[in-house]
């Protein structure tokens, strides 16, 4: 339920948006204090907003509202891209879109590659739990790993999928054999949430 409160303070955010729009298109670096400012402006609808930018130069600038998985912001969320004026060079995102699992991060200082890791489906129904494989997976860093994979799926999945549609995660070391243990490749996770989660 979006109160009064933040339908007014959405209305603000983005006629702020408006009259800056020229400094935030050029603007590049987190460090930019300009980029505080238009947290702060957003966090004035609610603490649980944030927000990330794609990067200048594409035909058009992504300015992605986020609520970094919260679920109950969902909606929160929604209202407040529905709401953003239409400005030539910039396109307002729901949530962080998916981006497909063919990346790398570093957690800590533990490097993840998404397109080496396996899932294995604990169940049919949404929300789904997942064994996630990991290659070369150490449990000395189990905490930098979960909270990687976390990030993987997120990244991969997409923000509003990642919290919707899988349940609890349990990460392992990748079998030598997966396939033949009911693993899948991570980068078929979406096609199998698409279809239910029905196993082929």
């Amino acid at each position: 339920m979006i109160t009064p409160e933040q339908e007014r303070q959405i209305g603000s955010f983005w006629s702020w948006f408006q009259g800056r729009e020229r400094d935030l298109a050029a603007m590049d670096d987190p460090e930019n204090p300009l980029w505080d400012e238009t947290l702060a402006r957003l966090k004035k609808i609610d603490e649980g907003l944030w927000f990330e930018m794609s990067e200048p130069g594409g035909a058009a600038r992504d300015f992605i509202v986020t609520v970094e998985g919260d679920r109950d912001l969902f909606e929160l969320a929604d209202a407040v891209a529905a709401k953003a004026p239409a400005i030539g060079g910039w396109k307002t995102v729901s949530l962080m879109p998916p981006m497909g699992f063919e990346f790398q991060i570093t957690c800590g200082e533990v490097p993840l590659d998404a397109s080496a890791m396996w899932f294995r489906p604990e169940g049919e129904k949404s929300p789904v739990d997942l064994l996630i494989g990991v290659p070369e997976y150490s449990e000395e860093e189990e905490e930098a790993v979960g909270n990687g994979v976390l990030a993987v799926l997120e990244t991969g999945l997409g923000e509003r999928s990642a919290a919707q549609d899988v349940g609890e995660i349990e990460v392992v070391a990748l079998p030598d054999s997966p396939e033949s243990q009911g693993y899948r490749k991570l980068s078929e996770l979406p096609a199998f949430i698409e279809k239910g989660l029905k196993p082929d």
